[in-house]
């Protein structure tokens, strides 16, 4: 059986607390290189640690330290926008295809083969989020309390929320062509909207760090699973890459369905670990 809890934002009393461990986030990425390495290619993506690291031996053969928290986030599995190629966003609540929920069964099954269980369950208050973390504990025979948390939402975009593939094209072309190539910083990059009333990777990153902080001072130790989706999971991906020394542009790469990003965090310092299902688009 599975509860829900809905989280209610930060009260004031933390505020000064997240600020401080956003500023100094946002420092180390200001300052992470100053000319880090641009990831044209599947070999220089693949040179990036956290692509050669498998979650699964990860999860297995690293012992967590009592200072530490870990975070396995796991995009959502392949939803009926994903087979539409609309963007559902957080305003279309969409569930999952059949083949999503085939996806978060196959993921749960091999976490419980793996050995890999969890002591606390954060997802996106969106359906196919939800559902993924359902079916994630169902095959892995795992019952926890589903905490949902805002910040763990998809890209807001604006005007575009539920567009369909063509109407978001031009969209798209501009992201990939005008926001993207070496001839950009990555700090500009990460800025970017193509429309005012659209969310840039940078805001992501913010609440997203907002939401690993809150929660590490919460639970120590422990192994967390988070549902979200693709934008999330980006933002954190491409930030810790650039703290690594290379810049990754948000169209260079996929994430697929149930993919699956470990991020450790101790104290005021956050990384990604391990990465599995993300791939470098051959041109």
């Amino acid at each position: 059986m599975l509860f829900y809890l809905n989280l209610p934002q930060p009260f004031k009393a933390g505020m000064i607390r997240k600020i401080f461990f956003l500023c100094i986030s946002f420092v180390h990425l200001t300052y992470a290189q100053v000319t880090p390495i641009y990831v044209d290619s599947a070999d220089v993506f693949h040179q990036i640690s956290t692509t050669q690291n498998d979650v699964y031996n990860y999860l297995k053969n690293t012992p967590l330290p009592f200072e530490k928290t870990r975070f396995v986030f796991i995009r959502h599995g392949e939803s009926t926008s994903n087979q539409e190629k609309s963007m559902a966003g957080r305003t279309l609540d969409v569930d999952l295809s059949d083949k999503g929920q085939t996806q978060a069964l196959t993921c749960g099954l091999s976490l419980i083969e793996n050995g890999i269980l969890f002591d606390r369950v954060y997802s996106s208050p969106s359906l196919r989020a939800k559902r993924t973390a359902e079916l994630v504990l169902e095959a892995s025979h795992q019952q926890w309390m589903l905490n949902l948390d805002e910040r763990l939402y998809e890209k807001f975009y604006g005007p575009y929320e539920g567009a369909s593939e063509n109407a978001y094209a031009p969209v798209k072309k501009i992201e990939e062509i005008e926001n993207s190539g070496p001839q950009k910083s990555f700090m500009e990059k990460f800025h970017f909207k193509a429309h005012p009333d659209m969310e840039s990777m940078a805001e992501i990153h913010q609440r997203v760090l907002d939401f690993l902080f809150d929660t590490t001072t919460q639970i120590k130790g422990k192994t967390v699973l988070v549902a979200t989706h693709n934008g999330v999971m980006k933002a954190l991906f491409m930030a810790d890459a650039f703290q690594k020394g290379y810049d990754v542009d948000y169209r260079s790469y996929d994430l697929g369905n149930c993919s699956l990003v470990i991020v450790e965090v101790m104290d005021n310092q956050w990384e990604v670990c391990a990465t599995k299902g993300l791939k470098f688009r051959t041109k």
